[in-house]
């Protein structure tokens, strides 16, 4: 939304989740959500999914922007670092980090908000989309097709089990956590519809979206959905895979 805003030619194809999967970690001397006025908030960069959904939390606080202390410090290695060395106060971390950290004593930080009170405060998330440029999408449909059909396939198997979850999981992710805890992630993400398994394109989904987006961006330019998301590989993607039941099955 951004990049099409600020003229890009740029255009969703399909989403990759309905959620952003954090907890917010802090240091142990924060234990109420009202103390975080003022604080020192670390980001990944500024505009990025993570800052968006700090964004939105912060405004469902009723705490101002400016009262936050921003700051872009880069991946979550490095804010795992900050945060363990206090030289930061808070930052939204990836879940399976956030349960690391909790597990070890050494440490002075906590979660102070998990994975369900943040979807409760925060119910319409920002989320990854896999999107493209306007040229590539007219010169590579029959790539984009596939990559399509593939992502929803790839999300309706994480969605129905929790094996190939924890296949995947056990590939790609190297944190030490228990295996009951990767359970209790991915019930979460299924509990509460986290994985994209008809594409997430409805409607509803994205008028919500983009009105919270301009919502916190009030000086960009609105776009309408027909200039950011292009339909039509979803759409074909669900004619030869189907459609199955969800809170993203289409409208």
């Amino acid at each position: 939304l951004k990049f099409r805003s600020e003229g890009e030619p740029v255009r969703v194809i399909v989403s990759m989740a309905r959620g952003i999967a954090r907890n917010l970690v802090t240091q142990e001397r924060f234990t109420d959500p009202a103390q975080l006025k003022g604080c020192s908030w670390a980001l990944d960069g500024f505009g990025a999914l993570s800052h968006h959904m700090a964004r939105l939390l912060v405004a469902a606080l009723g705490i101002e922007e400016s009262a936050i202390d921003w700051q872009a410090v880069g991946p979550p290695p490095e804010r795992i670092d900050r945060l363990l060395n206090d030289t930061i106060d808070v930052s939204l971390i990836r879940v399976e980090e956030a349960i690391s950290l909790n597990q070890d004593p050494s440490n002075k930080l906590h979660t102070l908000l998990g994975f369900a009170e943040l979807k409760k405060l925060v119910p319409v998330q920002p989320h990854g989309v896999l999107g493209t440029t306007e040229s590539y999408e007219k010169e590579h449909a029959e790539e984009l097709d596939r990559l399509t059909r593939g992502m929803i396939k790839a999300s309706r198997a994480l969605n129905d089990d929790f094996a190939t979850f924890r296949k995947v999981y056990d590939n790609y992710v190297t944190i030490p956590v228990p295996a009951a805890d990767v359970k209790t992630i991915w019930q979460q993400e299924h509990d509460t519809a986290g994985f994209a398994i008809n594409g997430e394109l409805t409607k509803g989904h994205w008028k919500d979206e983009m009105e919270l987006f301009y919502k916190l961006n009030p000086n960009l330019p609105k776009v309408t959905r027909e200039e950011v998301i292009a339909e039509n590989f979803v759409a074909d993607a669900l004619k030869a895979v189907g459609i199955v039941s969800g809170e993203d099955a289409p409208d």
